[in-house]
């Protein structure tokens, strides 16, 4: 079995019982502030699914497989700024979502809410993600006038008040809240990501 880290060979002995235990093995060879950040087997990068599927298995003898590894921060800020122009595209689409609401076509608008709490849903996974990567609570992390915990607070009761006009099938509201408040919304979060991205990449962010 041929193992590299960052393009170096490794002549020690490496774990081949599972690929989990491999990556576990490699993962302790990086320097603290760094993580692995891809895989590769034969030259082919093993996509999230593929990787699920073959950590708890052997590995063989007769493969190449090449670990590349990254600083915490900067894995971090990457899969922030992801969020942020993925909020950024959304204050479009929730304008799209209201004229599609005022054409009558209220199935489409609805459809459109609940892509629009998906992207929150991922939003929220994310910082969570970054908090254990880094082993800092980010949602402690002030940006601006206020903190991510405060933030988010804010963001579930707006998230609440647009269920509950979805659910009182107020389309009326539901039209000013997809034209109006909705794109501040993904606009003001998707600042706050960017924001928190270059704290991350930096090495600014504040341990509680």
């Amino acid at each position: 079995m041929i193992v590299t880290l960052n393009g170096e060979r490794l002549d020690r002995p490496v774990r081949g019982d599972s690929l989990a235990a491999l990556l576990e093995d490699i993962s302790a060879a990086c320097p603290e502030d760094e993580l692995i950040t891809s895989i590769a087997v034969d030259g082919v990068i093993l996509d999230e699914a593929t990787l699920t599927d073959r950590m708890p298995h052997p590995v063989s003898p007769k493969v190449q497989l090449d670990f590349q590894s990254g600083k915490r921060g900067r894995v971090v800020a990457e899969a922030l700024r992801s969020v942020a122009e993925q909020l950024s595209a959304a204050a479009d689409d929730q304008r799209w979502a209201a004229e599609r609401l005022d054409g009558g076509d209220v199935a489409g608008a609805v459809r459109e809410v609940g892509e629009f709490v998906k992207i929150w849903q991922t939003c929220q996974q994310t910082i969570s993600q970054a908090s254990s990567l880094l082993g800092i609570d980010l949602s402690q992390q002030a940006v601006g006038d206020s903190t991510i915990a405060a933030r988010l607070d804010s963001l579930a009761t707006q998230l609440r008040a647009l269920r509950e006009t979805l659910i009182a099938r107020d389309t009326v509201l539901l039209g000013d809240r997809l034209r109006c408040e909705a794109p501040e919304l993904c606009d003001d979060w998707s600042a706050t990501l960017y924001e928190l991205a270059d704290q991350a990449e930096a090495g600014a962010l504040v341990r509680s």
